[in-house]
């Protein structure tokens, strides 16, 4: 081992002009963050280590700047607070050297910026109760774990998914976790923020086969706002979390209607079946006794 190495093992080398990065936009490269601070004055060579998470590769939003010297470490943290895409970003002064005092440092400045991402969720968070103050989603719904999943995306994005919650409805939803869950997960699709893991040969094949079985098995009915009867469908549009669009298979006539008014008879008769399989249970038990 070189003695500058083993000097910096100990962590008795010398300082490195390094500064911690945190709050950038999740869709940066490395060449967009070195252009910034470029960018901001400081004349010599500028190298970006980005931090990403160990089992996607993911971009965290933040990374360790070194610059060559003390001058243009100076002025790299006087662009803390500096806009990049729209975001602010936080720069700070982080630990030299190597050892346990580097690994310390680090964990303190991640725990600093997650620390201050929460605050700021938090905020977003109470403003949406704010300005919603009749909406159904309460307090109590947003559980740690439904927190927890929206901090893992960029504060712009989770921002657009708190105002979508603001629109939800629960009437006729059963469990409300899940359907918050389910609500966030679309917008996020939309969004590009969550990437389904693609399908092999085999899976894609399996889906496409249950879904003309259900397709056989299912019929879609909505009500007819014109006669008030009950008419086979096919859904062509989501429109809202109580809204959809159909076209009526008979007429080919398009409505928009509500999601109450909207049944499947496959349903229906599941459950009528699984009343008359305990009814002939119980006529069994009769006879046997």
């Amino acid at each position: 081992m070189s003695k500058a190495k083993e000097n910096e093992k100990k962590g008795t080398g010398p300082q490195r002009l390094t500064v911690f990065v945190g709050q950038i936009p999740f869709n940066c490269s490395k060449e967009e963050i070195e252009g910034h601070f470029s960018g901001g004055e400081l004349e010599g060579k500028v190298l970006v280590r980005m931090l990403t998470k160990k089992e996607s590769n993911e971009f965290k939003g933040m990374a360790f700047l070194d610059v060559e010297s003390k001058e243009d470490y100076e002025k790299a943290l006087k662009m803390d607070y500096s806009v990049m895409k729209g975001r602010r970003l936080r720069v700070e002064r982080t630990v030299g050297g190597g050892g346990d005092s580097r690994k310390r440092g680090l964990k303190r400045l991640l725990q600093k910026d997650q620390d201050r991402r929460k605050e700021e969720f938090e905020k977003d968070l109470l403003e949406m109760f704010e300005q919603n103050p009749k909406m159904e989603v309460k307090v109590a719904d947003l559980d740690d774990a439904i927190k927890e999943f929206l901090l893992t995306v960029p504060q712009d994005d989770s921002k657009k998914v708190l105002e979508e919650l603001a629109k939800v409805s629960f009437r006729k939803v059963k469990n409300r976790r899940r359907y918050l869950m389910g609500v966030m997960k679309r917008r996020l699709r939309e969004l590009g923020q969550l990437v389904e893991a693609p399908r092999t040969g085999k899976q894609e094949t399996e889906q496409k086969q249950k879904s003309i079985e259900e397709e056989k098995r299912e019929i879609t009915v909505a009500r007819n706002y014109e006669d008030g009867q009950w008419h086979e469908v096919h859904i062509i549009k989501e429109l809202s979390d109580d809204k959809v669009l159909v076209r009526f298979e008979k007429t080919g006539r398009e409505q928009e209607v509500l999601r109450e008014d909207i049944k499947s008879k496959t349903k229906r008769r599941r459950k009528n079946q699984d009343q008359h399989s305990q009814n002939s249970n119980r006529s069994f038990k009769r006879r046997r006794r």
